[in-house]
């Protein structure tokens, strides 16, 4: 098994972590220009991440990617309302934040940048931390007391960018942090606990 993406965390770590947790060997390829020309026609939409099978079957799309990792894997909610629940979070965090918050900032001029992550900020990062933080409840984790496919993309995007010692915004963040609520720092600390061999070994020179 393969996993195909920049040196970055980015779009493929909550895989990586999830293949690892699951205790599945897998090649961790690391593209780059030249090799990411090459492999582009390969892949159905151009895109990484890409899950190469160890029958030569390529899966892309991160979102189906994680799906698939977590229903082969046992990291998938059975119970409906869980789904629900999951989902409900993974939208708020990857559509409502990431995508028309947080991006905003990386897609925008030079010049325009300073205003925009002052915003970021002012608002939608303490509005992140908040919900969070009402959202994580009496269990360990997000949907219960071990480790589901949401809880690699909500606390792996906090150690992935929040916590990142590499991260263009890395004051910006740290500030920001300080005032996050109790429940989300516990859960993000049991996080780093169920996780940590992982993140004590993997690169640290990657920024989100």
């Amino acid at each position: 098994m393969k996993v195909f993406y920049f040196d970055i965390y980015g779009r493929a770590e909550a895989a990586r972590m999830m293949l690892w947790k699951a205790g599945v060997a897998y090649e961790d390829v690391r593209v780059s220009g030249p090799t990411f020309a090459a492999l582009k026609p390969e892949l159905e939409y151009g895109q990484v991440p890409c899950l190469e099978l160890d029958d030569g079957t390529k899966l892309v799309q991160t979102d189906a990617i994680l799906a698939y990792l977590a229903a082969t894997h046992g990291f998938a909610p059975k119970d409906p309302m869980d789904c629900y629940k999951a989902q409900h979070l993974l939208s708020y965090v990857n559509e409502d934040f990431m995508t028309r918050k947080f991006y905003k900032w990386f897609q925008a001029k030079e010049e325009d940048k300073p205003a925009i992550i002052e915003s970021l900020f002012a608002t939608d990062v303490p509005a992140l931390f908040a919900v969070l933080d009402k959202k994580i409840g009496a269990h360990k984790f997000i949907i219960g007391d071990t480790l589901s496919l949401v809880d690699f993309c909500v606390g792996g995007m906090i150690v992935n960018m929040v916590l990142n010692p590499n991260s263009a915004m890395k004051t910006q963040w740290e500030a920001a942090w300080a005032t996050a609520g109790e429940n989300l720092k516990t859960y993000v600390a049991n996080f780093q606990a169920e996780m940590k061999e992982y993140l004590d070994s993997r690169p640290t020179g990657c920024t989100m």
